[in-house]
């Protein structure tokens, strides 16, 4: 995509961000509306807090509208985490979300971090596994009362 900006996110675009994963949610096909409703019910407070206490990217089209947001952080296990992954409905197929994917993986990589890690909705499934990251295994979480299918999904950095 043209005119496309990354940066990092800064406080001013916490909520817009939040208002994103939500709509992104929402549009997850891949899951039943109950799911969807299960999962865009998350804290607001809490995952305003992750934004800003982890490493969070931006993706800007024209007029700064933000299409896209992702963050990661540093695990239990001392290793690059993707934690959140997420494009608005109409920006998605575009390469925004791949856009974002390189920017972290380079920051993770001159790091020094040799893999990332992230559980990955259905949704976000196919967009990691073209970009090379592979299936460690399935999970069936329970996000307020509802089953959410996902996987838990590498990439080796070289």
């Amino acid at each position: 995509m043209n005119d496309l900006e990354l940066r990092p996110l800064r406080k001013e675009d916490i909520e817009g961000a939040l208002m994103l994963c939500r709509e992104s949610m929402m549009h997850a096909s891949h899951y039943s509306r109950e799911q969807r409703q299960a999962w865009a019910a998350f804290d607001d407070g809490d995952w305003g807090d992750r934004l800003i206490q982890q490493h969070s990217w931006g993706a800007f089209g024209a007029n700064h509208e933000l299409l896209g947001v992702a963050s990661w952080r540093v695990d239990d296990s001392n290793e690059a985490w993707l934690d959140l992954m997420y494009v608005t409905p109409e920006h998605q197929q575009q390469g925004i979300g791949s856009a974002i994917l390189e920017r972290i993986e380079e920051v993770v990589r001159t790091l020094g971090f040799h893999r990332i890690e992230t559980q990955a909705s259905l949704h976000l499934q196919p967009l990691l596994s073209n970009r090379g990251y592979i299936t460690l295994e399935t999970r069936l979480p329970v996000v307020r009362g509802m089953a959410l299918p996902c996987a838990w999904m590498q990439k080796v950095l070289l």
